[in-house]
């Protein structure tokens, strides 16, 4: 188990989001906490500095769309190093696309503008706890064993699209 610190950024007294700070492909990144999203994400401008964006996967021909604005520049990429705490995990694939979209819909003056959304994904891959009380997350990672057999079968999805 691994656990880390979390923090939160308020924006009013009505919301606020939680975040923590991971490293991928040696850049520090506080990623925003969030159960709701089915994919971890990052920006397609980070995606484009890191050392694993070579080995992307480009998705452009399938276009998403979002709450008002359709993203053309999507790939899956494998983060070569993926760093929780002290472990480093290899190979933990992620999603890359533009993210003006979500800064686009921001009204919120002290907005806190990010590049990297921890998901659903890997918080459930890695049976993450959340304590928001004590401003922790715990991460319970897998062996290489099953991470090696959970991203094999990821490639084979990827191919077929």
């Amino acid at each position: 188990m691994i656990t880390l610190p979390i923090y939160k950024h308020s924006y009013d007294m009505s919301g606020a989001h939680y975040f923590v700070n991971l490293t991928i492909d040696d850049h520090s990144i506080d990623f925003l906490i969030d159960t709701g999203a089915t994919n971890t994400v990052i920006s397609i401008d980070l995606a484009k500095q890191l050392e694993s964006f070579s080995q992307s996967f480009r998705l452009n021909e399938n276009p998403i769309i979002t709450f008002s604005d359709t993203i053309s520049e999507v790939a899956i990429v494998p983060i070569k190093k993926f760093l929780i705490g002290d472990k480093l995990l290899n190979n933990i694939f992620v999603v890359a696309t533009d993210f003006s979209f979500i800064k686009n819909q921001s009204s919120l003056e002290n907005f806190k503008s990010f590049d990297a959304v921890l998901g659903i994904d890997l918080l459930s891959l890695f049976n993450a706890k959340i304590d928001f009380k004590n401003n922790k997350i715990s991460f319970y990672l897998p062996s290489k064993k099953f991470l090696n057999q959970y991203y094999k079968g990821v490639i084979e999805n990827i191919n077929k699209i």
